[in-house]
């Protein structure tokens, strides 16, 4: 299973609380894979997203928000724990 990764960043400067005099945006997006999960396998509660890097080491990344209900019985039918040839 792989997803899309994406973080928004907000920058600025602000003269006071209500008025900004610089507002900047920008988006970030990276290939990653659910390295592992919060919770229990059948019913994780989040989910842990890792890359590869350059030395090819497995790196967390992220972590999800809590996973509704409903996310929790999907993915929980469909992860499964790695086997022993799994690095």
């Amino acid at each position: 299973m792989s997803c899309t990764i994406r973080s928004s960043h907000l920058a600025g400067e602000y003269c006071n609380s209500r008025t900004p005099i610089l507002h900047q945006c920008s988006h970030t997006t990276a290939e990653g894979v659910v390295g592992g999960v919060t919770g229990v396998l059948t019913g994780p509660h989040t989910l842990l997203l890792a890359r590869y890097d350059e030395a090819g080491d497995l790196r967390l990344i992220a972590r999800t928000t809590r996973l509704t209900a409903e996310a929790r019985r999907d993915l929980g039918a469909r992860l499964h724990p790695v086997g022993p040839d799994h690095p």
